[in-house]
């Protein structure tokens, strides 16, 4: 696995589907000295990873080894969502999103944005689009406006700190490498001294990542995301909840018999059907007695 320190101290993964690639605005000189990691997004919301110890894995998975290595490469790394300016622009709804992963595995969760977002005097965000290099050595800069309220794009950008998050303006595409190093060598640079901690400012507010398990019984008909935690209280286990609301016989707080008869379709049963847990070893057992031959 190709692995190049940028500094004495700092490793850095980046995302392969999103970073790894041709058309990605990220200089050449960070993705020759980057390890591409897959599925890094995915798992973490971060673009890149910035580790002081040797990166473990290049690809992220459900396996626990594969969970153990990323758990162990981001307790003391940082994490970097990156961003255009008309990428961020366009993320605002999402941001927060980001923010509550990249948290479930790290305290050091950096929104880092390139380029220039300015107002308009209507109140619009405008984005730097382009420049022009002509013979004359004039230069020439061309705006867009994103049709983002200024107001909007600014108000994300607050709350991703309030929130715990941290922000890094960088100017321009030459501007990153030595952002990422100085942000890297600040970070280590202030764990080392014994008589400092740094640790994550005190948030506002909290994100909590959304459990996979309650948005599937918020999916069920006739629950949503008010009932469903009233639901998933009672059981706490995914499997049991399925079967005790899928029991026509059986109450359940939250779930009258119209609810659990739109549920029980949904799940496909028929009118004599039901859901059970079975143990599988007891079932090899019973089927393995059938195949034994007579005792006379």
């Amino acid at each position: 696995m190709r692995c190049v320190r940028i500094t004495p101290m700092t490793n850095i993964g980046l995302d392969a589907g999103t970073e790894d690639r041709k058309n990605s605005r990220l200089p050449k000189t960070i993705i020759e000295k980057s390890t591409p990691i897959h599925n890094l997004e995915h798992y973490t919301g971060a673009d890149l990873i910035l580790l002081e110890e040797d990166i473990l894995s290049d690809s992220i998975d459900d396996s626990p080894l594969q969970q153990a290595r990323l758990r162990k490469m981001t307790r003391n790394g940082i994490l970097v969502q990156r961003k255009t300016e008309r990428d961020v622009c366009n993320s605002i709804p999402v941001l927060k999103e980001h923010l509550s992963k990249m948290q479930k595995w790290c305290s050091f969760c950096w929104l880092a944005v390139e380029g220039h977002v300015t107002r308009t005097p209507d109140g619009k965000t405008m984005v730097l689009k382009r420049e022009k290099h002509y013979g004359s050595g004039k230069v020439f800069v061309m705006y867009e406006n994103t049709g983002w309220d200024y107001n909007a794009y600014l108000a994300a950008i607050l709350k991703w700190q309030l929130r715990g998050g941290y922000f890094l303006p960088v100017p321009n595409s030459d501007a990153w490498e030595p952002a990422l190093v100085t942000l890297s060598q600040v970070v280590c640079h202030l764990r080392e001294e014994p008589e400092k901690t740094i640790i994550g400012r005190e948030k506002v507010q909290n994100l909590v990542l959304g459990d996979r398990q309650l948005d599937t019984v918020a999916s069920l008909p006739g629950l949503g995301g008010k009932r469903a935690p009233e639901v998933w209280n009672q059981y706490k286990n995914l499997a049991q909840l399925l079967v005790g609301v899928c029991d026509p016989y059986r109450h359940i707080a939250g779930i009258g018999d119209r609810g659990r008869f739109n549920i029980r379709n949904y799940m496909g049963l028929t009118q004599s059907q039901k859901l059970a847990l079975v143990d599988v070893d007891e079932v090899k057992g019973e089927k393995k007695g059938l195949g034994d031959e007579p005792n006379f």
